[in-house]
């Protein structure tokens, strides 16, 4: 990996676990990072480029690594949540974790569906359902119950297991 990359990806997720941030700009990035705007840009076509680095490089790593099934991934990726509340939050407030609906909901369709034996194309017309979970608990500042989410999660991942995806 790229050292000015890491560092970026690491001095964002630093300043996004400290507390909540109303905004945040490339810009706020280059000064707290100590990195030109110009290098920056080299690197990351926009801030929601660099967010979707970080999603992926960092909470996705984390979640899946090792992974074996669909409910795991899912208690991971709750219990991930709930660890890092603040930066999950910034992250979620700041459009990266929404603001590219469409694609966040085909990558979750093939994290989620890796784990199935049968292969469909009608599959990630359900997987939206996940993400209202998530949705309705960032909504919501994370106050909900952890436990309850998970539990939500759960059983609607058993219901998929019982959907016919070839239908």
């Amino acid at each position: 990996m790229n050292l000015t990359v890491d560092h970026l990806i690491q001095t964002t997720y630093k300043e996004f676990s400290n507390h909540r941030i109303e905004r945040f700009t490339l810009t706020d990035l280059s000064r707290i990072s100590k990195i030109h705007r110009n290098s920056i840009y080299y690197h990351f076509n926009d801030i929601a480029h660099l967010y979707r680095v970080i999603f992926e490089r960092v909470i996705l790593k984390e979640i899946t690594e090792n992974c074996k099934t669909t409910d795991e991934l899912l208690k991971r990726t709750v219990k991930y949540i709930d660890k890092h509340r603040i930066f999950c939050l910034n992250m979620y407030n700041h459009g990266a974790l929404n603001a590219d609906f469409t694609n966040i909901v085909v990558f979750l369709a093939e994290v989620i569906f890796k784990y199935r034996e049968k292969n469909s194309s009608k599959r990630g017309s359900l997987i939206g359902g996940f993400l209202v979970i998530l949705n309705c608990w960032f909504d919501n500042d994370l106050r909900d119950d952890s436990q309850k989410i998970c539990n939500d999660l759960l059983e609607y991942n058993r219901f998929l297991r019982g959907f016919d995806f070839d239908d």
